[in-house]
Parts: structure tokens; C-alpha cells; sequence
């Protein structure tokens, strides 16, 4: 199957809503603005490492191809593609560069974790416990509930990633999940007439489509939520658009029983996503809004760089409790991104904005790098692989 335009289309845009979720959990941890701007660039810029897995992944199956611990065939437990890599690597690889490599592996999954558990335990606090449960204890009892939550969510995760059979199956679903919540997020972030009603249904429209078109497998009451939901033809139809043909038993997407087993980006993506976007949209006109004071509270919030939340309080807001910890404000002399607007907050407003002269286009310079340099890059990223692909026909 062709990695063609609508393909990446749609993949980008399911990317860009689940990036709210999945970069902000390590850019809310970050000491000031620039790098939390640096973690959004060095997620991109990794993309280059899996071009280096695949290749390993590739060489290895022609390599270790019907290896018992590999090919399930084999009737032993422990065989699985997903043991390529550690299989690669201990046979490939001496004693000194495997310890490396593990190393190396430790580090780079620890670098995410930590920050993923300081924004987890973060939002916990600010947002359930200190909101809903305790409303006026000190800023030690807070930052001690954040160790608790840091803690009880490193357990879910090892629970979670305890009941992992199939990594590529996995992978597959945790990516696209972060959009279920990322998208309302992100319509958040840009529109201010959005309402909390219209996020949670639309949350609640997008979790069964979503399902259904990942998994279509998962059976209720003896028949596939696929067929309850009868999405068939919705699919059948989306891909016509693209002269696709579901039944085509070269690319697998219905079985000979006539079950659908899988369907393509440009088809899956587009039938939870945007029946759940038409929901958040419509919704927010139909519902009330916010009171104005949580709503400017809370893009106030967004326009004030990490490092100077004195702002937030000039402008009359509290701050939260677990910022009273800091005896001195941080030193963001060094940051070149002080002063820096957000183009992704102020986009829908920005011809009015600029109108009266409340902004200047410099002071989305680092945006408009990230946003350009983003587009040559995935431009890049896309010839590299059509080449190296070229290359291993």
C-alpha cells in the first residue's frame, strides 16, 4: 500500500491533535519556555532514529528469518517478532556495546518518564486533588500529594505495560489514543468559545468509533463493535473516495469471511475523528460558556512564558500553591524565547490582534521557525525514506 497524500494527510492531523497529550507531558516539566519549546523540536528530530531501527528490524528478520524465537511456529513462549531487536542485539553486538546499548535504552526511557510523571502528578494536584478534594492546605502537603500521585502513576504504567503481548499492536493504538482528549485540548487552546460540555461529549462520541475502526476484532454480544455500530458502509464509502478497495485481498482489510480486520489511515482516522470535531464544534454554540473570569484566567496562563508567573499574578490571578515553593524567581535572562507569543493560541484572532497592534509578527519568530523548519523537515524525512526504500527493492 502507498504511503500517499491523503494517507500523511490524515496521519498528521491525527498526530497534531494527540501531540497536545503526548509532547506536553514532557514540555509542562520544563524550567523555562525555550526548552520547553525544545522538547516539541527533539521529538520531531528523533523521528530520524526509527529510520535506524526499521533498517535493524528489516535486517534482522532476513537474518534470523524462522528463528524459534521469532516465528510462533515454533510452539516455544518467548517466540515473537517483537524479540527481533533484543535478538539483533545480543547476537550482533559485543559484551561492551550491549551494556551500552541498554544503557542507552534505560536513559532514553527515563528522560520521558520523569517528565511524564512530574506532569501527571502536576495536573492531579492543581486540577482534582487541590480543586475537588482539599481546597486550602499548605504548599508542602500539595507538593507531597504530587510525590504520591508521581508514584501511583509509575504502578499503572507498570501494570499496563505488564498486560503488553503484541509491541506493534501496541504501539498502533497508543499513538492515535492521545487524539481522543487531544483534539478538544487543541480546539481549546485556539478557540475561546469552546465549553467543558462540548469537549466531554466530544470524548464520548470519538472513545466507541474509535474502537470500533482500531479494533474492529473486539466482539459485544457476539458480534464486532464494527458491525453494531454498522460502520461498514461508512468505510466502504470513505474509501471509495480514495479508490480504495476494501475487499482487495491483497492488502487484507477484509478477511474471507467478509470480516473488516483492518482499515487504512485515510479511512480509520477520519471516522472518529471527525465525527467527534463536528460534536466539540457544535456543541460549544449550543452550550453555555465559561464565566469570563476562568476563561481569561486560563489564557493568561497560556501567554505567560514558563519562568515569569509573576504575570499571571499581575494580572490578578492566583497562582497555584506549589509555585509559592520558589523563594526567588527563576533566572530567564538566558531564555530567548521571554518575551515569544504562541501562534497556535492566537492563530484564529491574529488579523485582529495585529489590527489593533496588541501583537507583532516577531514575536512569533520562534514559532514561525519551528513551523517552517517542521515542514521542510517532514519533507525531507519523507524523500530519505522513498530513497532508502528505493534502495531495498
Amino acid at each position: 500500500m502507498d504511503f500517499g497524500f491523503w494517507w500523511v494527510f490524515w496521519f498528521a492531523i491525527g498526530i497534531t491533535f494527540a501531540a497536545t497529550i503526548a509532547t506536553a507531558a514532557g514540555s509542562a516539566a520544563a524550567k523555562n519556555e525555550m526548552v520547553s519549546r525544545m522538547k516539541a523540536f527533539g521529538t520531531v528530530i528523533k523521528r530520524f532514529c526509527t529510520v535506524g531501527w526499521g533498517l535493524v528490524g528489516l535486517f534482522a528478520v532476513a537474518l534470523y528469518v524462522g528463528h524459534p524465537m521469532l516465528d510462533p511456529a515454533s510452539g516455544l513462549p518467548n517466540a515473537s517478532p517483537d524479540n527481533v531487536f533484543a535478538l539483533a542485539a545480543g547476537e550482533l553486538l559485543p559484551v561492551g556495546l550491549r551494556g551500552l546499548l541498554v544503557a542507552s535504552i534505560l536513559a532514553a526511557v527515563m528522560s520521558s518518564l520523569d517528565a511524564s510523571l512530574l506532569t501527571f502528578s502536576g495536573m492531579a494536584v492543581n486540577n482534582l486533588y487541590q480543586e475537588h478534594l482539599v481546597r486550602k492546605a499548605s504548599a508542602a502537603h500539595y507538593l507531597l500529594m504530587a510525590r504520591v500521585f508521581a508514584v501511583v502513576a509509575m504502578l499503572l504504567g507498570w501494570w499496563i505495560a505488564a498486560g503488553v503481548d503484541d509491541l506493534v499492536d501496541f504501539a498502533t493504538i497508543v499513538e492515535p489514543i492521545y487524539a481522543l482528549t487531544g483534539m478538544s485540548i487543541l480546539v481549546a487552546l485556539m478557540w475561546r468559545r469552546a465549553t467543558a460540555t462540548a469537549a466531554i461529549v466530544s470524548v464520548i462520541v470519538a472513545t466507541p468509533l474509535f474502537i470500533a475502526v482500531n479494533k474492529p476484532e473486539i466482539a459485544l454480544f457476539g458480534h464486532s463493535l464494527f458491525q453494531l455500530m454498522q460502520l461498514q458502509g461508512i468505510a466502504e464509502w470513505i474509501a471509495g473516495l480514495y479508490s480504495i478497495n476494501l475487499h482487495d485481498p491483497l492488502h487484507g482489510f477484509v478477511n474471507a469471511a467478509g470480516e473488516v480486520v483492518r482499515l487504512p489511515v485515510q479511512v480509520r482516522y477520519p471516522m472518529f475523528i471527525v465525527p467527534s470535531l463536528t460534536a466539540m464544534i457544535g456543541l460549544s454554540f449550543l452550550t453555555r460558556q465559561h464565566n469570563e473570569h476562568a476563561v481569561a484566567e486560563f489564557y493568561c496562563r497560556l501567554d505567560t512564558p514558563v519562568g515569569q508567573e509573576k504575570r499571571i499574578r499581575e494580572a490578578g490571578f492566583q497562582v497555584d500553591q506549589l509555585e509559592l515553593l520558589d523563594e526567588h524567581e527563576p533566572d530567564i535572562a538566558d531564555d530567548p524565547a521571554k518575551n515569544e507569543r504562541l501562534l497556535l493560541v492566537d492563530l484564529l484572532y491574529l488579523p485582529g490582534l495585529l489590527a489593533r497592534g496588541e501583537v507583532r509578527l516577531s514575536q512569533y519568530k520562534w514559532d514561525w521557525i519551528g513551523l517552517f523548519g517542521s515542514i521542510v523537515f517532514v519533507v525531507f524525512f519523507i524523500g530519505l525514506i522513498e530513497w532508502i526504500g528505493s534502495l531495498l527493492r
